[in-house]
């Protein structure tokens, strides 16, 4: 069968020359090859254009009835999207679902490679570092959303947290004190902010805080008071 084929083509390349001469051989081996190639990347996209559809179907139709599917339907539609940010992103959200912190770790990380200006992600892969107990991690993250959204009093106290967790209580208190600024009423900025300045030794400070936590609605705080603000 090979050895017919190959004939065939030596054939027919005796032919050519003896008609087109030597010359147009490689203008029609050239125009084959270049048939080949475009052919080859148009049922590539084709393919892939179907793939997409049946996904995009899937997904905006709400057709999926478990993170395990989910699951499945990202990294499906991920294989021939690589640089889509918005399926690691939701694929991120369902592994932190489904607890594979690790694994959205990684996503959230793809799409922040990806998007370096997706506060969304950052805010996100913030929370996942706090899971695991990268407090540093977590505390740096929330930073670089606050750069790209200093107006939010909800970034500050996340940011508070962790810098609680990681002993620096100085830099709690300052962001706790930004977010009072920004939302007077809130009661567990008071109430953490009071904590902070008592294992600062500024106890009547501390105190103070916790008072009006207590007024603002937190009655943990009382036990708080009861402890140290004799």
């Amino acid at each position: 069968m090979n050895f017919d084929l190959y004939r065939l083509l030596d054939d027919f390349q005796k032919k050519v020359i003896e008609i087109f001469g030597e010359d147009s051989l490689i203008i029609i081996i050239l125009i084959l090859v270049l048939i080949n190639t475009v052919t080859s990347i148009f049922l590539f996209k084709q393919r892939k254009r179907m793939k997409d559809k049946i996904i995009e179907e899937k997904l905006n139709k709400n057709n999926i009835r478990s993170d395990i599917e989910a699951l499945n339907v990202y990294s499906f539609f991920i294989e021939s999207n690589p640089n889509d940010a918005e399926a690691y992103f939701k694929r991120a959200n369902t592994k932190e679902r489904l607890r594979d912190f690790p694994g959205a770790l990684t996503d959230y990380n793809k799409t922040i490679e990806i998007n370096p200006d997706d506060s969304e992600s950052y805010f996100r892969r913030a929370h996942i570092k706090r899971l695991m107990n990268d407090y540093r991690g977590a505390a740096l993250d929330y930073t670089k959303v606050i750069e790209l959204n200093p107006d939010y009093s909800t970034l500050y106290y996340n940011r508070g947290l962790a810098k609680g967790l990681l002993k620096d209580h100085k830099g709690a208190i300052e962001d706790y004190d930004k977010v009072i600024e920004l939302d007077p009423y809130n009661a567990y900025a008071y109430y953490n902010r009071g904590y902070s300045k008592i294992l600062l030794e500024d106890r009547w400070g501390g105190c103070e805080d916790l008072r009006e936590a207590v007024e603002l609605g937190v009655p943990e705080a009382l036990e708080v008071i009861r402890y140290f603000c004799r």
